[in-house]
């Protein structure tokens, strides 16, 4: 290779089809080359972005955020006891008994949903019956309205009319059915009988096995080209022996995941190829690697998508909500400083609370929300 033209080859980061002269324009199949390398690139880029902000909210989560909120649980457990104690030892007046119901059920909930304690279930099991068998009709009426609207508009099932969805034992009892029932391969769509594959269908199906076949040994040609170039057995220096072998793990890696760019560009990196064989590819062969990048894009935009799906998972989003790197960033260290905040305040009541007058007056500022139901909770 000329030394302007490697220069230039090495130089360059992206593979890409030139121009000879103002005369010759690029084919139409040449640009499509052009903007998929450049396409790749950028998702590329953008995939790197997203893998770094999984792995930054995945080393704060088990390092901070997990650790912050099992021991938040712990004093929770805490807090429950204590005031379970309270309320046994001491008088207080019907509306502080009902704040303390709600305030137990709530807080045990919480921890119960991290861990398992079989001393905060009895006292959970003990406040939680007193609680629904003090829910009014019109109150029952309305949980079973939601939990069955929640179950035909997340799941599609319809349930009975006469099905009381108020009383958590029943809804629990719905959702192991429902699990066993997935779990056995129910719910599923009908299967159908196959109809015959008209003469269309076969044709475009045969053309689509000839193209596989043809990108794969596209590819493959790459490989074999690069494996006999870089075959670390047959280089006696020690040193080139290792370069070798680094790169043969790329290739061997770029192969398996058929990325025709990496493959193109170690090429490039062993001087098997320069910008002059990049512009003389032939039509046929670029359409061949056209389809190859194509496929290639849409592998790294579902790379993206996964990632941000498990990033809503775990922070608990719907799966609709566009998320934005540096707001998930911003929202784990938000969690971590809340459930830190949060920690130090439960820790200060602990010790304030052993004065049941201390307790009163906290519970006499207690709020009972309005009812909401999450169906996340629900399925937690």
């Amino acid at each position: 290779m000329p030394k302007a033209t490697q220069q230039t080859a090495n130089a360059n980061t992206l593979i890409l089809i030139k121009k000879q002269d103002d005369t010759c324009p690029l084919s139409p199949v040449q640009k499509k080359f052009n903007t998929l390398i450049k396409q790749i690139e950028k998702q590329k880029k953008l995939l790197a972005e997203w893998q770094e902000t999984f792995e930054f909210c995945h080393h704060h989560a088990s390092s901070r955020l997990i650790p912050i909120t099992q021991k938040f649980a712990e004093h929770q457990a805490e807090m429950v006891l204590l005031i379970h104690r309270q309320a046994q030892k001491h008088s207080f007046t019907p509306k502080q008994k009902e704040k303390i119901k709600h305030i137990i059920v709530s807080m045990a909930e919480d921890v119960l949903n991290i861990r398992e304690d079989e001393e905060l279930e009895n006292i959970y099991k003990l406040y939680a019956n007193s609680h629904d068998d003090e829910i009014s009709d019109d109150e029952r009426q309305l949980v079973s309205a939601k939990i069955r609207e929640m179950f035909l508009h997340d799941l599609g099932i319809i349930l009975p009319d006469d099905l009381d969805l108020s009383n958590r034992e029943t809804v629990e009892k719905l959702l192991d059915e429902l699990e066993e029932s997935y779990a056995k391969g129910g719910y599923q769509e009908e299967i159908r009988p196959k109809r015959k594959k008209t003469a269309k269908q076969k044709a475009k199906e045969a053309r689509q096995q000839e193209e596989e076949a043809n990108t794969s040994k596209s590819i493959q040609a790459i490989y074999r080209e690069l494996v006999t170039s870089l075959h670390p057995d047959r280089e006696p220096d020690a040193e080139e022996k290792h370069r070798k072998t680094e790169l043969m793990k790329q290739v061997t890696v770029a192969y398996k995941k058929k990325d025709l760019l990496k493959l193109l560009e170690l090429q490039v990196k062993i001087e098997k190829i320069d910008q002059e064989k990049i512009n003389s590819i032939n039509e046929e062969r670029l359409i061949h690697y056209n389809t190859i990048l194509k496929n290639q894009l849409e592998n790294i935009k579902m790379e993206c998508l996964f990632i941000q799906d498990k990033l809503k998972i775990a922070a608990g989003y719907p799966s609709y909500i566009l998320l934005k790197k540096e707001y998930v960033k911003e929202k784990i260290m938000d969690d971590i400083a809340h459930m830190e905040e949060m920690t130090s305040l439960i820790i200060n009541d602990l010790h304030a609370f052993e004065d049941v007058k201390a307790l009163k007056k906290w519970i006499n500022r207690h709020r009972i929300d309005d009812l909401e139901i999450d169906f996340n909770d629900i399925f937690r």
